[in-house]
Order: structure tokens, then sequence, then C-alpha cells
């Protein structure tokens, strides 16, 4: 059963990484495809990015209840990949064959969206059945191979893109998809360990488990898991206007570097790569610190607060040369490594705060308020690119991301110096 189970986890963790590598490339081409194909504006740079969140926020809450009744996980992950296979191929044809135009990218973010509102929490929950032991360390090594294959994808975007255009990067994720959808179908262990879960929580239910009002009971109590303690109730409010910010801040990163600064389309991949490595050296500095006991909600607040400091300082790159590369890709490159720390931190504070039967609930409550801020930040940035000019739409944003930093007071004065958020709520 060890081997069986070792080997289920790296198949598991293999596919999700290779799966990883593939959306980074297709990520950092939609938006220069955009850009360089279409001509697009920076408010239609916004819509393709704000497309994407339209599903979670309309059934994230929904599809997060629904995650915790799952019985076969690993068919439904299957099918996702296999979605997401044939469109990003459909997709990749219509931009070579000249048929496709910046609509199509718009509709191929929003069917993404739809598929990730769907897997996403039944891939967080699903690796309770292939691993041993705790699920933070799995989880956490499986957040740092994911970084690391967006270092990867971030360092070969940009020469890949001026030498073959951003076509093969759409092909390639699709193949990746299907990677991801291969190592799945080869896991050799059952679903039982999740199913002894979903029916020691049905058990526990005064109501039928399927009902359809026990469901929708659920869905309006889903937030309620985040804000049930003060440090979650403060660390929801302050990661909600934040993250906001930080996605206008993010939606006009290519318009900046590729058309104020005027990287050529090689260059581009320098301040990504930055990113992509500082973001794996935080990953691996928040799991050894949680290793180390290191409280939960501090350690995220740090990180929040880190990001959007060296987030606001973007607009410092200025002019066509070798410095503002530099500036930008230490800019960008900080402002990774300390929200790699808060992904990590808020990974393990979720799996000790929250139980594993509510685990969808939380995921999906989590996604839905995040979704949020990343509709009304991708459009609002949009706007203000369109509105001021990209630069000085970028300078608002950072403006506005120095002043959510106030949100980060009401967390630090929730928590209760020398207790590790670690209880756990029902």
């Amino acid at each position: 059963m060890t081997k069986t189970k070792n080997r289920d986890a790296v198949l598991f963790m293999s596919g999700r990484v290779l799966s990883t590598l593939g959306s980074t490339l297709s990520a950092t081409a939609l938006s220069a495809i955009a850009i360089t194909h279409f001509h697009a504006s920076a408010g239609q740079v916004g819509v393709i990015a704000a497309a994407g969140s339209v599903p979670p926020l309309l059934f994230g809450l929904l599809a997060g209840v629904l995650a915790d009744r799952v019985r076969h996980p690993r068919q439904l992950l299957v099918l996702g990949d296999l979605i997401c296979a044939t469109c990003m191929s459909a997709v990749a044809l219509g931009i070579w064959s000249t048929l496709a135009d910046y609509r199509w990218l718009i509709g191929l973010s929003l069917l993404l969206g739809t598929v990730s509102v769907v897997t996403e929490s039944v891939y967080f929950i699903h690796l309770r059945t292939v691993v041993m032991g705790e699920l933070a360390p799995a989880r956490a090594r499986l957040q740092v191979g994911q970084t690391s294959a967006q270092v990867a994808g971030s360092a070969v975007s940009g020469p890949l893109f001026a030498a073959v255009g951003g076509v093969v990067h759409l092909a390639i994720d699709a193949v990746t998809y299907l990677a991801s959808a291969s190592s799945l179908l080869l896991l050799r262990r059952s679903s039982r360990v999740r199913g002894q879960v979903l029916r020691s929580a049905q058990i526990a239910s005064s109501d039928e488990p399927g009902s359809p009002r026990r469901i929708l009971r659920e869905v309006r109590s889903a937030t309620r898991i985040l804000f049930v303690t003060p440090v979650l109730g403060a660390l929801m409010t302050f990661l909600l206007v934040q993250g906001t910010c930080l996605v206008a801040t993010g939606t006009l990163v290519a318009p900046y570097l590729l058309g104020y600064l005027g990287l050529p389309i090689a260059a581009y991949s320098v301040p990504l790569t930055a990113r992509a490595l500082l973001a794996v050296a935080g990953s691996l500095l928040a799991a050894w610190l949680v290793r180390r006991q290191v409280d939960d909600a501090r350690l995220m607040t740090c990180g929040l607060i880190g990001s959007s400091l060296f987030t606001s300082l973007l607009p410092l790159a200025h002019g066509h040369g070798l410095a503002a590369v530099i500036v930008a890709s230490a800019c960008l490159g900080s402002a990774a490594l300390f929200s790699a720390v808060t992904n990590i931190a808020l990974t393990s504070a979720m799996t000790r705060w929250v139980p594993e039967e509510s685990m969808g609930r939380a995921a999906g409550a989590y996604q839905f308020l995040g979704t949020m801020g990343i509709v009304v930040g991708a459009l609002g940035g949009g706007r203000l690119g369109d509105l001021l000019g990209v630069r000085g739409g970028l300078t608002v944003c950072s403006v506005a991301l120095l002043f959510s930093l106030t949100f980060a007071i009401p967390v630090v004065r929730a928590q209760k110096p020398g207790v590790r958020g670690n209880q756990r709520v029902g």
C-alpha cells in the first residue's frame, strides 16, 4: 500500500505540475497574443483577464459545496483536462488559420474559468486519497512543484514566443492537459478514503445529504467558514481588498512591459522569470517556516504586506533600457516571493483550521471571494489604463494597493501573541 500510495502521489503531483507548466505558457501568451496579434487595448486585456473569473463568481460557492460530495473525483478531473485540451487546441488552430480575433481569447478564458471552478476544489481535497501522513507538507510540496513549473514556463515563454509565436504556447498547454489526464488515469487507488470522509459527514447530517434544501443551506453558510474566528474574518477582508488592487495592477503589467517600456518580446520573459524564480524561493522559505511552527496568520500578513509594497514600486521602471528591465524584474520578483509565502501559509492555515469534510466548501468560498476581487480589479485596471494611459493607470493602482495595507491593521490586532492559529472550525 505504501508503494502504491507513493506511486500515486508522484503521478498526481507530476500531472498537476505539467499542467501548471502549460498553463503558465498559455497565460503568458494570451496577453501577448492580444497585444501583438490583435492590437488589443488595456481595457480589452482586462476583459480577457476578467472573463475567466465570471464562472467562479457565479458558481464558486455551489461548486465548493458539491466538491465535498464528489464520489468519483478522478473521473471529474480527467473530464476537465480533456475539455481544456480540446478547446485550447481549437483556439490555437483558429489563431494559426487567422480565423480568430481577440474575442476568441475571451471565450477561452471563460471556458477555462468554468472548468477551474469545478476542478480546483476537487484537486485540493483529492490529494487526501493519494498521500500518506499530514496533508499540509504534501500540499506545500505540490505548490513548490507548481511554482517551479512556473519558473520554467516564464523562462522559455518570451524566447519561444519570439521564435515561433504564441500558437505554440497554446498547443503545448493542450498537450500538458492530456498528460495530466493520463497521469490521473494511471492512479491505482480508488477514492475509498475520500468516500469514508464523505460518508462520515453525511451520517452527521440530520437531512438527506443530497437534498436541495441542505445543499442550498450549505451554500448560504459556506462563506461563514472563512469568517468564524476574528483572525480569519479580518484576514479574508484584507485578502479581498488587497487582492482586488493586486489584480488591477497585474492587468496592466503586460501592456506596461510590452507597450510603455517597449520591451522586445524575447526580453519580456526576463521579469517574468525573475518573478517565478523568487516565487520558488518564497515557497521553500514559507514551507520551512511552517515546519518551524511559525504562526500561519502572521506569516500570511507579512507576505501580503511585502507583495503589496513591492508591486506598488513597478511604475518606477521607466525608459527603454537595461535599467527598466532590472527595476521591473526586482519589483515583480520580490512581490512574487512574498506572494508565495502568503500562499503556502494560507494552505497551511486552511488545512489546520478547516475540517477535511468542509474543505471543498472552504476552498469554494475562498475562490468566490477572490473572484469578486479579480473581476473588479481586472476591469478597473484595464479601464484606468485606457483613461489615464498605462503608466498613469498603473500609478493609481499602486497608490490604491498601498492604501489597502490599512486593512491589515485589524488582522494584526485580531491575532493573539504567542498562540499558533491552529484551532479548527466546523
